[in-house]
């Protein structure tokens, strides 16, 4: 069983994917997270995704993207709008039995009939909807219990559905030259798409390649180090984050031992870690070379004080 901890880690961060890959993966998920998201369920994080794909690589080019967010996001409106109308006319009973109708409440409610909330439009809905949601507060008492509750969560919905239309068929045309925020905030928001996804489809890995297009995500060629290691010394490979599970190839290619470990520092040395000796390959993962969250430098030590040593490693 894999350790729990691998759900709270930012997958991306320690990663090698480029920026163009990156960029590209995030639209494709925007894209995707927009036409499917049933009942406006993913639209805050969509939202928080979108902002932060703009804040570091710029405003969206991409015009299949930027279509798919128009209409994933009318359609989550609309959506919204319908669902809020008929749970009017479904409640209007209710309403005439706890208050009669023809009663000054029930006028309250239902100034227009029923009539004015079916042909209600999206330049006057928010109004109606507040004014409805104003006075199912003010008789809250009287009121099922989770009446005011319902029918403001449907209000809302509609208001975010309608905010996130307007925000991001606003994009503008031009890409920004300049960056205005960091890789690790698109990285952070596109960890909370996977895991809420993720949440509302526990079981049902099919869903991944509905929102995601993993082929984005492979990592770039990997870094190999290989040269001669003086008597006795020790030298810095790389300065990384690593992931417990990344795997280090390691072969000694020369006549001495040498140890390869995570250290703190460049120059720091050590007592644990892999000993590779002459001629030896093996394939270790980063977290037998040391504890990775506190060290981030990959270093080398030749175990001859009397003899040069030669290696390649392969991270």
């Amino acid at each position: 069983m894999r350790n729990l901890d691998i759900f709270f880690r930012i997958v991306f961060k320690r990663a090698r994917i480029s920026y163009e890959n990156l960029r590209k993966f995030t639209e494709i998920a925007i894209q995707r997270i927009a036409m499917n998201n049933p009942g406006g369920i993913y639209t805050p994080i969509l939202t928080a995704l979108t902002n932060a794909y703009t804040d570091y690589f710029g405003d969206l080019t991409d015009e299949e993207t930027k279509k798919a967010i128009k209409e994933g996001s009318t359609i989550t409106m609309n959506n919204a709008l319908a669902e809020f109308i008929l749970w009017v006319r479904t409640k209007e009973g209710i309403i005439k039995g706890t208050f009669g109708i023809g009663s000054a409440i029930y006028e309250e409610f239902y100034p227009h009939g029923l009539t004015e909330y079916t042909k209600m439009t999206l330049a006057n809905a928010v109004v109606i909807m507040k004014r409805y949601v104003d006075i199912s507060t003010l008789h809250l008492a009287e009121l099922p219990a989770a009446f005011v509750t319902d029918i403001t969560a449907l209000r809302d919905a509609f208001v975010a559905a309608r905010e996130l239309q307007n925000q991001l068929i606003g994009q503008v045309e031009t890409e920004r030259v300049e960056k205005y925020g960091t890789r690790g905030g698109v990285e952070i928001e596109l960890m909370k798409c996977i895991l809420f996804i993720a949440f509302n489809n526990v079981g049902n890995t099919d869903v991944v390649d509905v929102y995601f297009d993993q082929s984005f995500l492979k990592p770039s060629k990997p870094k190999v180090f290989e040269n001669i290691l003086g008597k006795g010394k020790t030298f810095n490979l790389w300065e990384h984050e690593f992931d417990p599970e990344d795997e280090v190839k390691a072969e000694n290619t020369g006549d001495t031992p040498w140890l390869l470990y995570l250290a703190p520092t460049k120059d720091t040395t050590s007592t644990t870690g892999i000993t590779v000796a002459p001629g030896e390959t093996i394939t270790v993962t980063a977290e037998q070379l040391g504890d990775v969250n506190a060290n981030t430098f990959l270093n080398i030590t030749n175990l001859d004080a009397d003899h040069d040593g030669s290696y390649k490693v392969t991270v």
